[in-house]
């Protein structure tokens, strides 16, 4: 059974709490919350959660005395300043599992260069999906997983084509067609048809850069 300490309860972090107790229903979960609204909502809303309410400075102050008794440390307030530092905070106290959840996610890199790798950018999928709906033509990379290794993109043919790939490469793919109906491993892409392509995300570049060559 983990303990789960969660903070930060905006609009995201409602299905952001969800998505923890599903992920680990027998856990423990603690949502800290610095207002007494949100506290008494999440009192009423999560009422299998533990719920505290603390401000910055006592938030921070309480990660580290209770950091060896810490699982998993999810930072999702509506401020990427303050998750910064409640992430650092978590990050130097040794917390094992750490997850940001970014509101901008230009702020990316700014996490990853302190140390903090495993981050959810709720916005991420608005552009692929907005190409993968309007786009006429050509590849749209629609899922990376956390890690970087594995990705799903689409490539939409503007003309006929053949998807060769090679033996060895690691991909799958699947097409599918206007009226709905998918095979997989397609010998031909006809125009107006869309081929997905997924596994490592290398992989997945290289026969794509074949595809449009």
């Amino acid at each position: 059974m983990r303990t789960v300490v969660f903070e930060g309860l905006t609009h995201t972090g409602i299905f952001a709490v969800n998505a923890v107790r599903e992920a680990d229903p027998e856990g423990r979960l603690i949502i800290v919350e610095p207002t007494i609204e949100k506290a008494e909502v999440a009192k009423k809303q999560f009422t299998w959660a533990e719920v505290l309410k603390k401000n910055i400075d006592e938030f921070v102050q309480y990660l580290k005395e209770n950091a060896s008794l810490i699982d998993v440390f999810v930072s999702c307030s509506d401020s990427d300043a303050i998750n910064y530092k409640f992430c650092n905070t978590a990050l130097e106290s040794g917390i094992p599992v750490i997850i940001a959840v970014l509101n901008n996610p230009m702020n990316r890199s700014l996490f990853h260069r302190s140390g903090i790798r495993l981050i959810v950018d709720p916005f991420s999928t608005i552009a692929p999906q907005l190409l993968e709906i309007l786009k006429p033509s050509g590849e749209i990379f629609l899922y990376e997983s956390y890690n970087g290794h594995i990705a799903l993109a689409a490539y939409k043919a503007g003309e006929a084509f053949k998807p060769v790939k090679s033996p060895l490469e690691e991909v799958v793919l699947m097409v599918v067609k206007p009226d709905g109906s998918v095979k997989i491993n397609p010998e031909k892409v006809s125009k107006g048809e869309i081929l997905y392509v997924f596994g490592r995300k290398e992989a997945v570049k290289n026969f794509l850069e074949r595809v449009k060559s």
